[in-house]
């Protein structure tokens, strides 16, 4: 699995891709269960919403996903995380568990 910020966004559109190592068949269902996988890893803080923009084949055996978190303030109003530190934590995170 890999994390990258999408160059051809705005940082401030919070989008990063995630590459699997897995055939879009095994990921086309599991939608929620990688949204909460990504929340998990975000802490599952109740003020933060996990989006799936996009999920596409890249090869037979790669599939990238696209994603957005946005994080809901006291006042209610929401913000993206920029992707810049969506990816960076994400990184960090995947280090530290390996």
């Amino acid at each position: 699995m890999g994390y990258n910020v999408i160059p051809e966004h705005d940082n401030s559109d919070g989008i990063v891709r995630i590459i699997f190592g897995k055939k879009i068949d095994e990921l086309k269902n599991q939608q929620e269960v990688l949204k909460n996988g990504i929340a998990g890893i975000l802490g599952n803080k109740p003020n933060l919403t996990i989006e799936i923009i996009q999920l596409r084949a890249l090869t037979e055996s790669q599939t990238e996903l696209k994603v957005t978190v946005t994080e809901k303030g006291v006042t209610g109003t929401g913000r993206k995380i920029p992707a810049t530190d969506l990816a960076a934590f994400l990184i960090n995170h995947s280090r530290n568990s390996s």
